[in-house]
């Protein structure tokens, strides 16, 4: 368990942390690309370009859905690994000869699984909060 919880530390230091490279690309084992706020982020680089005022409008109304979307796919995906992961350390714990030291485990299994979704759904929310107020900038970036 303590191996596990060591590795979603890692992860979430992984993500948290700017990576150099040609796309920002990140080595982990994570199946999930990157946390919804750094997701968002490198969205912006997807503005769409050069239109008049509807066409900016429309485009950019599409590129804040699209920003929407990548943030929640991103939160589902960290969502259901850290689901997983407490899945396994429960089950490390049910393995366990003595019941208090069973409980104790349960416990911390749990904590760390309700600490993990908090704080992904805080960076959900900054994620969120980011693709509407880039609309603007969208909008401006378009009609350049």
């Amino acid at each position: 368990m303590i191996r596990r919880l060591t590795t979603i530390l890692t992860i979430l230091t992984i993500f948290a942390v700017p990576m150099p490279g040609a796309a920002g690309a990140q080595t982990s084992s994570s199946a999930c690309l990157a946390m919804p706020i750094d997701t968002v982020l490198g969205w912006k680089d997807l503005f769409p370009c050069c239109g008049d005022e509807k066409e900016c409008r429309l485009m950019c109304g599409t590129w804040l859905k699209t920003c929407n979307n990548m943030a929640n796919a991103s939160y589902r995906c960290f969502y259901m690994q850290f689901r997983s992961l407490t899945a396994l350390d429960l089950s490390e714990c049910t393995v366990m000869e003595d019941s208090a030291a069973k409980a104790e485990c349960a416990a911390i299994a749990r904590a760390n699984q309700a600490s993990s979704n908090s704080n992904l759904s805080e960076n959900l929310g900054e994620a969120l909060f980011t693709c509407d107020d880039c609309l603007d900038d969208c909008i401006s970036n378009c009609e350049d």
